[in-house]
């Protein structure tokens, strides 16, 4: 799952686990700052599941540098890339 598919799953993973209305428009910059659903058990379950469903596993480093939206598709593709 590459690019515009891989974003599109990311948002998707978000709006289960925060239980976010369909109506709200995710952007890349968004954080736990600007949505009140994303605490820190939101964040866990985030990494948990991308880990299981696309089979990688982050480390320390690349858990504490997803504080908005797009960092967190930035370190899932560049995991997946480094995996190919």
């Amino acid at each position: 799952m590459k690019g515009e598919n891989m974003e599109n799953r990311v948002e998707e993973i978000l709006r289960e686990i925060m239980e976010l209305d369909d109506d709200l428009v995710l952007t890349d910059d968004m954080s736990a700052e600007s949505l009140e659903e994303w605490d820190s058990l939101a964040s866990m379950q985030i990494v948990l599941t991308l880990e299981k469903e696309y089979a990688v596993k982050f480390d320390y480093e690349e858990i504490i540098s997803m504080e908005t939206i797009g960092d967190i598709k930035r370190v899932l593709a560049n995991k997946l890339e480094k995996k190919e």
